[in-house]
């Protein structure tokens, strides 16, 4: 399970940072979790939904107690008040009040391009804690993500797991393997 999560950290970013993952079977690429199975948030605690007047927009992971990361383009053209983010949920139609959080910043990178969705990043600071029962993605110390980096510069399909949600699905889902972009 360790090495899962640093798999999941790392694979969560790429998701993040880019439009589309790949299916092993297409390699046309697809904008959605392909061949995904449903994800038990115990397993993914750092996994979290952004919503707009209750609609799920994207998805994100907490980095810290008070912050989340996700791509820029899901939250560019909006303002802090009218954005959510719902923690420690599985299915979307139902929601504790409690796991539900207010944002008081977004902070976009300064290079996003919403064209070639470069730099497509963006934090978001929340303005209560995540519950206890979220928590944040481990993030590695630079020489150990340096030995990461080299494990999946050779990794084999089937090897890494990836999980998430975005605008049409209502279950989190999770698919253990990825083809690299």
């Amino acid at each position: 399970m360790k090495g899962q999560k640093g798999r999941a950290l790392l694979l969560s970013v790429v998701g993040m940072l880019s439009a589309f993952t790949i299916s092993a079977d297409e390699p046309s690429p697809s904008p959605a979790i392909v061949n995904g199975s449903y994800a038990e948030i115990a397993n993914v605690p750092w996994q979290v939904a952004l919503t707009i007047d209750g609609y799920q927009i994207c998805g994100g992971i907490i980095i810290g107690e008070k912050h989340v990361l996700t791509a820029a383009h899901c939250v560019v053209d909006t303002s802090a008040n009218e954005l959510k983010v719902v923690t420690s949920h599985e299915d979307m139609q139902y929601i504790d009040e409690d796991k539900i959080l207010s944002v008081s910043q977004i902070d976009v990178h300064p290079s996003y391009n919403d064209y070639y969705l470069t730099s497509d990043i963006a934090l978001l600071h929340l303005t209560t804690a995540v519950p206890g029962t979220a928590s944040p993605i481990a993030i590695l110390p630079p020489e150990k993500q340096l030995e990461l980096d080299a494990e999946f510069a050779v990794a084999e399909t089937r090897n890494l797991f990836v999980s998430g949600g975005g605008r049409r699905v209502l279950i989190l889902t999770q698919a253990d393997s990825y083809n690299s972009l």
